[in-house]
C-alpha cells in the first residue's frame, strides 16, 4: 500500500546570488520526494535568475517565480513567498542552503508516523570551508512545547525553518501576528522571524517530532548576517522567546499552568511565573 505523504510546498527567497540558487534549486529537483510546488520569491529579479526558473521548469520541476518592483526587506520577502503557499505544509530554503536528497521524505515519514505538527531535523554546517553537525541529539523525540520549552531556551533544537517542515498557516501566522523585537528587523537580523516559524506550532499547542539525522546544509561564506551579527543574535533570541511564550500563555492547559506554578513560588500568579520562567531560561543559556 503507497504511503501518502503531506503536500509540501518549499519556498525559496532569493537576492542576486544566481549560483547559489542552482545549488539550491538542484538539490530539490533531486528530493527522493518531490514537493507539489517551489516557489522562488525573488527580491532582486534578473534576468539571469527568471532563466535559471525557466530551466528548471522545463526540466519538470512545478515552480513558480515572484518577484516584486523593488527591492524589499528579507522578512517581506519571505513573507511573499509563504502567502503564495497553497499547500499545507512548507519547507523553506534560503537560496545559499540546499537539502539532502532524502530530505522531504524523511521529514514526510516521520510527521506521518508521529502525526506532528512540526518536524524538524539535525543539519550539516558548511561555514567558511568547515564542516559542522549541529543539532545533533541521541535518538528522535516527540514532545509538546512545554516539555520541550528549556531545551528550545537552550538552542538544542533549530532554530532555522530550513530544518524542517511546519504547517502554512504556523509559518504565516508567526511572521504576521507577531511583534519582533526592535532591531531585529531593522538590521535585518531575522533570528525573530526564523525562530518564530520554527516553533509557531509547536508554541500554539502542536507537537514536534525531531531526527538527528542531518538532513539540511546550511551555508556561511563569512559575509552571511548570522556571521556578521553573533554578538547580537543571542539578544534577539531570547527577547523572541519571551514574545513568543507571552503571546500563547492563555492557549496553556490547566495542567500546564500547574505545573509551571509548581516550579515558583506560589506567590507569583501563573503569568507573572510564566514571564520569570522565560527570562530566567532565555538569560541562563545565553
Amino acid at each position: 500500500m503507497e504511503k501518502v505523504y503531506p503536500k509540501i510546498t518549499c519556498v525559496v527567497p532569493t537576492y542576486k546570488r544566481p549560483e547559489y540558487l542552482k545549488r539550491a534549486l538542484a538539490s530539490i529537483a533531486q528530493q527522493t520526494y518531490l514537493p507539489t510546488e517551489v516557489i522562488v520569491a525573488d527580491n532582486y529579479p534578473t534576468e539571469e535568475t527568471a532563466q535559471i526558473v525557466r530551466d528548471f521548469r522545463a526540466n519538470g520541476l512545478h515552480i513558480r517565480h515572484v518577484t516584486h518592483q523593488q527591492t524589499i526587506p528579507a522578512f517581506e520577502n519571505w513573507l511573499s513567498g509563504f502567502l503564495e503557499v497553497e499547500t499545507e505544509w512548507t519547507n523553506i530554503v534560503w537560496d545559499d542552503d540546499w537539502l539532502e536528497p532524502e530530505c522531504l521524505e524523511e521529514l514526510s515519514r516521520i510527521q506521518v508516523a508521529t502525526q506532528a505538527d512540526v518536524v524538524l531535523s539535525g543539519a550539516k554546517g558548511h561555514v567558511l570551508g568547515i564542516e559542522y553537525l549541529w543539532y545533533q541529539q541521541p535518538e528522535m523525540t516527540s514532545e509538546s512545547f512545554i516539555a520541550l520549552f528549556p531545551k528550545i531556551c537552550r538552542r538544542m533544537y533549530p532554530n532555522s525553518p530550513l530544518a524542517g517542515i511546519q504547517k502554512t498557516v504556523d509559518v504565516v501566522d508567526a511572521m504576521t501576528k507577531l511583534k519582533y523585537p526592535e532591531g531585529a528587523i531593522s538590521q535585518n537580523l531575522v533570528v525573530g522571524p526564523d525562530l518564530a516559524i520554527c516553533i509557531w506550532g509547536l508554541a500554539r499547542g502542536g507537537r514536534l517530532s525531531f531526527s538527528p539525522q542531518p538532513l539540511v546544509n546550511m551555508f556561511g561564506d563569512g559575509e552571511n548576517m548570522t556571521l556578521l551579527h553573533s554578538k547580537v543574535l543571542p539578544k534577539f533570541y531570547a527577547k523572541t522567546l519571551r514574545q513568543i511564550t507571552d503571546h500563547f500563555r492563555y492557549k496553556l492547559t490547566v495542567r500546564n499552568k500547574l505545573m509551571l506554578l509548581s516550579m515558583g513560588s506560589s506567590r507569583l500568579t501563573p503569568n507573572k511565573l510564566f514571564g520569570r520562567l522565560i527570562y530566567k531560561f532565555a538569560k541562563e543559556s545565553l
